[in-house]
């Protein structure tokens, strides 16, 4: 006659008191952020130059707690679908637009649009000024951070993501020797 072992059985209160643990874990590994800066190898010379090919915007879209970004209208040829930014108001059952379609747009009602601090133009210039790598246990991204040489904001450091994957449509890049 064999005989079959099987795990002791557990009260309800050790399994609730794993689902605790479990979840103080998560969230103790969720607040740790690892934020290193990333050596700047393949990527543009610290002296190259970059020259906006057209006219962006300078705001708060994406990361409100980092600094301004550039970004193009999201109406735009060759802008990454699905980017229309809106927030349903209950009261008129409808969904306001959080950003504007067009460059055109914002410059008829500029404080309309309170994401959006202004227009960068073509020709302005700037610099990769540093990359980070940021891992938490959930996800992990590069930030592309530039800085403006000259024009509105220059001197200001922006936030560089979401052009930098399409570089090739917004900006030239240029050896200044």
């Amino acid at each position: 006659m064999s005989t079959h072992s099987f795990p002791p059985r557990r009260s309800i209160n050790s399994t609730l008191s794993s689902a605790v643990a479990c979840t103080v874990l998560a969230t103790l590994v969720n607040a740790c952020t690892v934020v290193r800066d990333v050596p700047k190898t393949g990527l543009p010379a610290e002296n190259q130059i970059h020259v906006l090919k057209r006219d962006l915007f300078f705001g708060r879209m994406f990361f409100r707690d980092r600094e301004p970004e550039i970004f193009p209208p999201w109406s735009e040829p060759g802008y990454a679908r699905a980017t229309r930014f809106g927030e349903w108001n209950n009261q008129t059952r409808q969904t306001i637009d959080l950003l504007p379609s067009s460059i055109a747009e914002y410059r008829i009602n500029p404080g309309k649009w309170p994401r959006v601090i202004g227009v960068v133009p073509t020709g302005t210039r700037f610099k990769l000024a540093r990359v980070t790598f940021e891992q938490e246990f959930e996800y992990h991204a590069y930030y592309y951070y530039g800085e403006f040489l000259d024009g509105p904001y220059a001197g200001k450091t922006v936030l560089l993501n979401d052009i930098w994957p399409r570089a090739g449509e917004y900006i030239d890049s240029k050896d200044p020797n």
